[in-house]
């Protein structure tokens, strides 16, 4: 009987760490990766900028918090018309588009089975777009046409954006592979405009170790959508 006992007794206790294993997997984790912002929406900004993201989690019993920030960028020639009377000119050279979000989240996490949960989550997102053009060379229209070189001439805008999420996951690992499907809502506040829309993406990530995972991602916010891989640790 002692023997049968304890036999149970550990096959109990390794089903839970089982359970807590995979379910703590899905969230305690520090990644690296590519990623791309894509919008087709507003056109005088670039339609994709790549860079990277990095990002953390943590859960703590049935909570985690997560933090994440995404740099992306875009450089282009570009030709400017300017007018000062009695001059007309064009200036010639490189436009640069800089996108940063620094996102923070908190959440509870409801365990379905040793592998499976869903969890709900409010993310707040400070995102900066800035702009900055250099002119080379220059070009002159009136009274006379003239090509000459110039020293270089910045100037830059930054455009500044609150966001809010408001997101349902379900997270789940089936042997080798994780899977997780988002659905929610977004609320962009601007300085002449705010804006609520639904929001969905999903990830897909294979296991190379214990340790290690390879995901892809795909996340569509309405008016733009971010994708990406990255490799992830989890701890």
């Amino acid at each position: 009987m002692k023997i049968n006992s304890i036999l149970v007794a550990t096959t109990v206790l390794a089903s839970g760490s089982a359970c807590a294993s995979d379910n703590y997997a899905n969230y305690d984790y520090i990644e690296a990766g590519y990623a791309k912002f894509e919008q087709n929406e507003f056109y005088d900004l670039p339609e994709d900028l790549s860079g990277f993201k990095i990002a953390a989690s943590k859960r703590l019993g049935h909570f985690f918090i997560a933090a994440q920030y995404l740099q992306t960028k875009d450089d282009q020639q570009a030709t400017i018309s300017e007018y000062d009377y009695p001059y007309s000119y064009e200036l010639h050279g490189d436009l640069d588009y800089e996108l940063t979000e620094a996102r923070i989240t908190a959440g509870v996490i409801v365990d379905i089975t040793d592998s499976q949960s869903i969890d709900f989550s409010l993310s707040y997102v400070d995102s900066e777009l800035e702009g900055t053009f250099t002119a080379h060379k220059a070009t002159m229209l009136y009274p006379r046409y003239e090509e000459f070189t110039i020293d270089p001439i910045s100037e830059s805008e930054t455009a500044d954006a609150d966001i809010y999420r408001f997101e349902t996951r379900y997270v789940a690992r089936f042997n080798d592979f994780n899977f997780k499907a988002i659905a929610g809502a977004e609320r962009i506040d601007v300085d002449y405009d705010d804006d609520t829309s639904f929001i969905y993406g999903g990830e897909l990530g294979y296991s190379v170790t214990d340790a290690f995972s390879v995901n892809i991602s795909y996340n569509n916010y309405d008016y733009y959508e971010i994708s990406g891989v990255n490799i992830r640790y989890h701890f």
